[in-house]
C-alpha cells in the first residue's frame, strides 16, 4: 500500500535554489530526480534540465496562487522577472525583512504544493505498476534486506552490467525479492517505467498445491507484445513483429525503463532471449529471476538468493502462525521450531507448507510426512522444487549430489573421498549443480571454496531420491 512521504527538511532550500537557477543556462538541477520531471519531459521533446525544473515550478505556482495570490506575485518578480529585494520593498512599501520573511513563506508553500503534487503522481505511478504484478504472496519478508539493497543499488547505477539475475532453488524467494524491489522503486524516479513479465509454466501454492499457469511460453514475440502494452505503445495491431521489436527498442533506449523477467527457468528461455535483452538494454535494464545461474553469461550482473538463516526461520514461523491463528506455533518453544529447522531449512515456500499443515496435524507428523513424502501437496512440493532439476542432471552429478549430505567439510578433497571420483569428474558435476541452484558455493578468498546444499535438499536426497524408484 501507498505511503505518502513527508517532505524532507531540505526540499524547500532545493525549491529555493531552483528558483535562484531560474535563468542559469547550465546547472546541476535540483528537481529533475523528481517523478514530475519525466512527466514534463516527454510533453516537451529536447527539453533541457533546467527548463524541466522551470516547469515544476510554473505548476506550483499556479497552484498557490489559489491560497497565497500575493506570495506567487513576489516570488514571480523576485526570481523569473529579477527584481532585487529593494526593488519588491519599494514597490510593495515595504521593509526588506519584510519581503524576505514573506519570500521565505511563500518559497515554503510553494514547496509543500511540488511535494503534494510529487507523491500525488508517485500513488498514481505505484498503482499501475502494481497492478502489473502477480497477487502478493506474502504478508512480510524476512532475511533480505542486504540482498535487496544490492540489487537495488547494481540497477540504479549508470553502467554495465545491464541485466541482473536473481538465482536461487525454488521457493527461496526470488519472485518475492523481485517483487519487493518492484514496490520501492515504483515510488521513486529511477525508471521512466517498470514492466513485469512471468515466465512461470508451473506454480505451487501452500495453500492448494501445484498448478499449471496457463500460461504461454515465453518468447521474444511474447515479450515484445507485453511489454508494449504495459507502456502504452500505440502500434496499429496489425504491425509486424520485426516492426514491434523495433518500437519497444526505440522506447527502451530513449529513457530508462526496468523490465523483470520472473521464472527465467529453461535453458530454450535465456538461450533465446538473452541476446535480444542486450540489444534492448542500456540504459534499460533488465532484472531477472532464475534457478538457472546465468554467470557463464556476460554482462550479467548474478545475485545467489541463499536460504534464511536459523534466526530468519524462526521470525518467518512465528509470524506465519500468527497470521494464520495457530497460537500454539507462535508461542512454540526454541526447541520445537529447531526440529522444523533441522528438516526444512530456510526454504520460505516449504516452511508455509509446513504452517499450514500444523494447523491440521501434529508437528511430529508433519516432519515425518516431509522426510517420508507422504501427502499429496508435499509430493507437490518436492515435485516444483526438485523433480524436474534431478532428471536433468548427468550421472555424475546425481551421484555428487547423493555424496554432499556425507562430506561434511564441502571441500574437494572430502568430495573425491566419498564419491571416489576423479578432480576433473567433480569438477563437471558441480558446474552443473551450481549452475541449476542445487549446491552453493562459499569461501572467503580465491584459495578456499567449499561446497554446501540446503537442509531440505538434504531432507530429499536422503529420504527421496534413494528410496523412491522413480529418481533411478
Amino acid at each position: 500500500m501507498f505511503r505518502y512521504l513527508e517532505m524532507p527538511p531540505d526540499f524547500p532550500q532545493r525549491v529555493h535554489q531552483a528558483l535562484r537557477t531560474w535563468h542559469v543556462r547550465s546547472v546541476k538541477d535540483t528537481l529533475t530526480d523528481l517523478l514530475l520531471a519525466q512527466q514534463t519531459q516527454p510533453n516537451q521533446a529536447g527539453l533541457n534540465p533546467r527548463l524541466t525544473s522551470n516547469q515544476i515550478l510554473l505548476d506550483g505556482l499556479e497552484c498557490l496562487k489559489q491560497i497565497n495570490l500575493e506570495g506567487t506575485d513576489l516570488l514571480q518578480r523576485r526570481f523569473l522577472d529579477q527584481e532585487t529585494a529593494l526593488e519588491l520593498a519599494h514597490r510593495y512599501n515595504l521593509s526588506e525583512d519584510i519581503i524576505f520573511q514573506r519570500q521565505r513563506a511563500a518559497i515554503g508553500q510553494l514547496a509543500e504544493i511540488v511535494w503534494q503534487q510529487e507523491q500525488d503522481l508517485r500513488q498514481k505511478r505505484a498503482r499501475q505498476i502494481e497492478a502489473r504484478l502477480e497477487p502478493l504472496t506474502y504478508s512480510r519478508l524476512f532475511g533480505i534486506a542486504d540482498k535487496l539493497a544490492e540489487v537495488q543499488a547494481q540497477l540504479e547505477t549508470t553502467s554495465a552490467p545491464w541485466l541482473v539475475a536473481i538465482e536461487g532453488l525454488g521457493g527461496i524467494g526470488k519472485t518475492a525479492l523481485a517483487d519487493a524491489l518492484v514496490r520501492d522503486l515504483a515510488l521513486t524516479g529511477s525508471f521512466q517505467d517498470i514492466g513485469w513479465v512471468s515466465a512461470r509454466q508451473l506454480d505451487f501454492l501452500p495453500a492448494t498445491g501445484l498448478r499449471p499457469t496457463d500460461q504461454p511460453a515465453l518468447e521474444i514475440e511474447t515479450l515484445t507484445h507485453s511489454l508494449l502494452n504495459q507502456f502504452g505503445a500505440d502500434l496499429p495491431p496489425t504491425a509486424s513483429a520485426p516492426a514491434k521489436l523495433a518500437a519497444l527498442k526505440e522506447c527502451l533506449k530513449a529513457a530508462p525503463y526496468l523490465i523483470v523477467i520472473d521464472n527465467l527457468e529453461t535453458a530454450l528461455d535465456y538461450q533465446t532471449l538473452l541476446p535480444t535483452l542486450y540489444q534492448l538494454a542500456n540504459p534499460s535494464r533488465f532484472l531477472l529471476t532464475s534457478r538457472h545461474s546465468l554467470r557463464a553469461y556476460p554482462e550479467v550482473y548474478c545475485c545467489p538468493l541463499p536460504e534464511l538463516s536459523q534466526a530468519d526461520t524462526m521470525a518467518l514461523l512465528r509470524h506465519e502462525a500468527q497470521v494464520r491463528g495457530i497460537p500454539a506455533l507462535a508461542n512454540a518453544a526454541q526447541a520445537q521450531l529447531d526440529s522444523i529447522y533441522r528438516v526444512v531449512g530456510g526454504n520460505p515456500l516449504a516452511l508455509k507448507l509446513v504452517v499450514g499443515q500444523i494447523a491440521v496435524l501434529p508437528l511430529p507428523q508433519v516432519l515425518d510426512n516431509l522426510k517420508q513424502a507422504q501427502g499429496k501437496k508435499v509430493d507437490e512440493l518436492y515435485t516444483y522444487i526438485y523433480w524436474q532439476v534431478w532428471h536433468r542432471l548427468e550421472p555424475t552429478a546425481q551421484h555428487v549430489l547423493l555424496a554432499m549430505p556425507l562430506a561434511q567439510n564441502g571441500d574437494l578433497a572430502h568430495l573425491q573421498a566419498v564419491t571416489q571420483l576423479d578432480p576433473g569428474q567433480i569438477f563437471d558435476a558441480l558446474e552443473q549443480l551450481t549452475t541449476l541452484s542445487l549446491v552453493e558455493v562459499g569461501g572467503d578468498d580465491l584459495l578456499d571454496r567449499h561446497y554446501r546444499i540446503h537442509r531440505l535438499t538434504e531432507t530429499f536426497l536422503l529420504t527421496e531420491v534413494t528410496s523412491w524408484p522413480r529418481a533411478n
